[in-house]
């Protein structure tokens, strides 16, 4: 979906699917039916008349949280934190205002 969208430069299809995987239209609507159910493409546009239905790759979710929002959600932990940030090794902190 994502290598359809940046080619084409616009919303996906049914038979964009159908053209990328080479396989029938009914396996097309099923693969997006099912993609759409688990949260990796959203549907691009509202039901409109004749159905047709355009899609986009759905925002990548995060598997942790942000560790800012964290710490100024959490008011059990004190007014400061300290932590080695672990893909880049630095050291970070935060503070309550």
């Amino acid at each position: 979906m994502e290598e359809i969208v940046a080619r084409k430069n616009r919303r996906v299809n049914v038979k964009d699917i159908m053209k990328a995987l080479k396989i029938s239209k009914d396996q097309a609507y099923s693969k997006l039916r099912y993609a759409e159910r688990a949260g990796v493409i959203r549907r691009a546009n509202k039901p409109e008349k004749g159905n047709r239905k355009l899609f986009l790759p759905a925002p990548q979710p995060r598997f942790v949280p942000d560790p800012e929002k964290l710490f100024r959600k959490l008011k059990g932990i004190g007014d400061k934190v300290r932590f080695v940030h672990p893909l880049t090794g630095e050291s970070v902190t935060y503070r309550r205002k």
